[in-house]
C-alpha cells in the first residue's frame, strides 16, 4: 500500500483465518510487524512525522534526487559527549524529523540496527523538547542528562522523558563525498524509539538477585551503553571492564549493558550467560562498591571465560545439545557483601537480542563438576581404604532430576562432583551433615577416564549406576550413604541433592587386594 498523504510505503500481512467449511486439518496463522518506509521529500521540523514508541521500526531512505538543504536542519545545534562525527572529506546532509509526547519513562532512540544500510555515510541523532508543542522553542536535552553513543556509522541516545512534553528527534544523514568511496546503494537507516530496558544502568540494576538457580531473560535492543560520573556535571567515563580472560573472544566490550546485583554468601559463585538463548558474545564484570559512580574491581578475584565447547543441558537423559554463546565469571564472594554485575556486548551493532543470565553454583552442571581427587596407593592405615571430605552447598544451584532408579527426589537443587574410579568398592556419604534437612546422593558413570580436552562431552554419555548387586543405598537420619562396585577405568559423577543448604560430603573407597 502506498500512501501519498504521508509519502510512506506501508506493508503488512494480516492474520489468515479460513471459514469453518474451508478449514483443513492444519490452519497457519501469520503475523508480521509493520514497518514504515520514509522517503525524504523535504523534511523539516514542521513536517515531523509521528514516531511510534512501542519498538516499531521506521525506515528512513535518502532521496538521491533531492538536493541537500541545510535550512531543513534544526535551528539549534545539540551536542552530546559522544555525538561528534569525525571530520574528513566534504560532507552534505539530509534531514529527517520525528516527534512524540513523553510519558515519564526513560526512552532510547537508536539507529544502531543491522537493518540500517549506510555506505560511506553516517547518521547523527539530536533530541530536543518543546514546551509549546511547536518547532519555535526547541531546547536541546542537556548532555549530562542524555547518554549518546556512536555505533560505527550509527548512533543511540537515551534520556529521561517528562510527561506530556513533546520531543523532536532529528536524524541527520551525513554523506561523505569522497571520490574514492562512491555510493554503491541508496543510504537508509532504521530508527526505533522505545522505553529503555529497565536495568541498562547501574542505578537500576535488577537485584539483589535471589539465589534460586533460575535464569532471567533480558531483551537488550533498547539498552544503551552505561557510564559513570565521578562528580556532578563531570564528563561521563566508562566503567573498568575487570576482565583478565584469555579465553573470552571479547577484548574490549563497547556495546549495550545490562546490570544485576547479588549479595555474597561466602561460597563460590558463577555469573553466566552461557546458554542456547543468549544471542551474542558477552563480557561480564564484577564490581564492589556502595555507589554506582565509584565501583571498583579491587578486591574481586574472578576468573572469566567464554563458553567454548561447554554444553548446557537440563535434560534428564543427558542428551547432547548445540554449542552455546555468552561468557561466564567465577568468583568467591564475601558473606553479606553487595556485588554489581555488568553484562556488556561487543558493540551496539552486534549485541542485538536476548541475554539469558543466571547466578548459581560453579558445579551445578555436569560439565562443571567439581573434581574429587583420592590419594594414590598406598591408602590409609590399612593400606586399602581412603576417604576425602568436601564441604558444599546447593544454595543457588539449578534444579535437576537424575537416576530415578536410585529413588532420588525430582526437580531439586543439585551440585555435581566427579571422581576417577578404583578397582574395588567406592562410597559417597552425606551422613556427617549437621542439618535436619534431607540430602540425597546419586551416582552415574562413564567408561572412560575424564579428560579436560573432552569438557562437556562426558556428560552426554553418562549412565546411572543401578542394580542391587552393584549399588547399595543406606539412609542415615535425614541423609544417605551410597556404595557401589567400581572400576579404575571408569569416571564417576556424583550428584548431591538438597533444599539449598550446606552439607558435608565424604567420598572414598576400599581398594581390592
Amino acid at each position: 500500500l502506498y500512501s501519498n498523504s504521508y509519502n510512506t510505503l506501508l506493508g503488512w500481512c494480516p492474520s489468515v483465518h479460513l471459514a469453518a467449511e474451508r478449514r483443513g486439518v492444519v490452519v497457519h496463522e501469520f503475523n508480521i510487524s509493520l514497518d514504515e518506509v520514509d522517503v525524504l521529500q523535504g523534511h523539516s521540523c514542521e513536517m515531523a512525522k509521528s514516531m511510534p514508541t512501542d519498538g516499531t521500526s521506521v525506515i528512513g531512505v535518502l532521496n538521491p534526487s533531492m538536493p541537500p538543504d541545510d535550512t531543513l536542519g534544526p535551528s539549534v545545534e545539540c551536542q552530546s559527549e559522544q555525538s561528534e562525527i569525525a571530520a574528513g572529506a566534504e560532507m552534505v546532509s539530509q534531514h529527517f524529523w520525528y516527534e512524540f509526547v513523553g510519558d515519564g519513562q526513560r526512552m532510547t532512540a537508536s539507529t544502531c540496527h543491522a537493518a540500517s544500510s549506510l555506505s560511506n555515510s553516517n547518521t547523527r541523532i539530536m533530541v530536543m523538547a518543546s514546551n509549546s508543542d511547536s518547532c519555535h522553542d526547541l531546547q536541546c536535552i542537556p548532555p549530562t542528562s542524555m547518554v549518546a553513543v556512536p555505533c560505527r556509522d550509527h548512533m543511540s541516545a537515551t534520556w529521561q522523558t517528562q510527561k506530556h512534553l513533546r520531543y523532536y528527534i532529528h536524524v541527520e544523514i551525513v554523506l561523505m563525498q569522497a571520490p574514492a568511496h562512491p555510493q554503491t546503494r541508496t543510504p537508509s537507516f532504521t530508527l526505533t524509539v522505545e522505553p529503555t530496558v529497565l536495568n541498562d544502568q547501574c542505578q537500576s540494576a535488577i537485584g539483589p538477585v535471589p539465589l534460586h538457580g533460575r535464569s532471567q531473560f533480558v531483551a537488550t535492543r533498547s539498552a544503551g551503553r552505561s557510564f559513570r560520573r565521578p562528580a556532578p556535571n563531570a564528563t561521563a567515563m566508562d566503567y573498568p571492564t575487570c576482565s583478565t580472560s584469555t579465553s573470552n573472544p571479547i577484548v574490549t566490550a563497547s556495546g549495550r549493558d545490562v546490570w544485576f546485583s547479588v549479595v555474597g554468601n561466602g561460597w563460590d559463585m558463577i555469573a553466566t550467560t552461557c546458554s542456547l538463548h543468549t544471542e551474542y558474545p558477552t563480557q561480564i564484570s564484577i564490581y564492589r562498591g556502595d555507589e554506582c559512580n565509584s565501583l571498583s574491581c579491587d578486591g574481586v578475584v574472578a576468573s572469566e571465560g567464554g563458553c567454548g565447547g561447554i554444553v548446557m543441558s537440563d535434560n534428564t537423559d543427558f542428551q547432547s545439545v548445540a554449542a552455546t554463546r555468552g561468557s561466564y565469571v567465577q568468583w568467591t564472594p564475601e558473606m553479606d557483601v553487595l556485588y554489581f554485575i555488568r553484562i556488556s556486548g561487543r558493540s551496539l551493532e552486534d549485541d542485538y537480542g536476548v541475554v539469558d543470565f543466571r547466578i548459581g553454583r560453579p558445579n551445578d552442571s555436569c560439565h562443571r563438576a567439581q573434581e574429587v581427587v583420592l590419594p594414590a596407593p598406598p591408602f590409609g592405615v590399612d593400606r586399602r581404604s581412603v576417604a576425602v571430605a568436601v564441604a558444599g552447598t546447593t544454595e543457588g544451584a539449578k534444579r535437576y532430576t537424575a537416576c530415578v532408579e536410585q529413588n532420588v527426589w525430582t526437580d531439586v537443587r543439585t551440585v555435581w562432583y566427579r571422581v576417577n574410579g578404583i578397582d574395588g568398592t567406592m562410597f559417597a556419604s552425606t551422613c556427617g551433615t549437621d542439618s535436619p534437612f534431607q540430602t540425597f546422593i546419586t551416582v552415574s558413570r562413564i567408561d572412560i577416564a575424564w579428560s579436560p580436552l573432552d569438557l562437556g562431552k562426558d556428560c552426554t554419555a553418562l549412565e546411572c549406576v543401578k542394580g542391587s548387586d552393584t549399588i547399595q543405598v543406606s539412609p542415615c537420619n535425614s541423609h544417605n550413604r551410597i556404595q557401589w562396585q567400581a572400576r579404575a577405568t571408569d569416571t564417576y559423577f556424583l550428584t548431591v541433592h538438597s533444599l539449598g543448604l550446606p552439607f558435608h560430603l565424604e567420598v572414598g573407597g576400599i581398594h581390592a587386594r
